[in-house]
């Protein structure tokens, strides 16, 4: 009798790869976490800016309104009006630029949504495999889902 010879790797260097994919999969989703929680601290970060423009311009426009009782009890009318449209306008702007604030904070979300998906299929595949001698569709799905990352985003699939 004699043995025929597989053209792909044996089972044992199957094996012994497995540490190092294990570790280069854990690397790229830590990679990939790292980023996204990049991305949404910077998201937050110019919300915080939106909002300090806009305690600016409520505190002039405090000194404003002060401003424009003081030269209204002064004065009957044109400088304290003068005053009192600067004062709105300031108000204004620091509402737009508190709306603003607030509606960026709401849509930054520093949690890695994409890697926790990632690594949730990783867990699904690696619970399929060592429980089943058959693949079955979750391990298609989270292959093919694995499948259509975008390259270049460090995805080691």
């Amino acid at each position: 009798m004699s043995r025929k010879k597989r053209s792909g790797p044996s089972t044992i260097e199957l094996l012994l790869r497995l540490p190092q994919q294990v570790i280069a999969l854990v690397k790229a989703e830590y990679a990939n976490a790292k980023g996204e929680i990049k991305r949404g601290v910077k998201k937050i970060v110019i919300a915080l800016l939106f909002l300090i423009v806009a305690l600016f311009f409520l505190f002039w426009s405090l000194a404003a309104f002060g401003a424009s009782a003081i030269l209204g009890l002064a004065n009957a009318v044109s400088p304290w009006l003068a005053a009192l449209i600067v004062g709105g306008g300031l108000v204004v702007l620091a509402a737009v630029a508190i709306v603003v604030g607030v509606m960026m904070i709401k849509r930054a979300n520093p949690v890695p949504e994409e890697t926790l998906g990632r690594v949730s299929d990783d867990v699904t595949v690696a619970t399929t495999v060592r429980y089943n001698t058959t693949p079955d569709a979750r391990i298609h799905e989270a292959t093919e889902k694995g499948g259509q990352a975008a390259p270049g985003k460090g995805s080691v699939r």
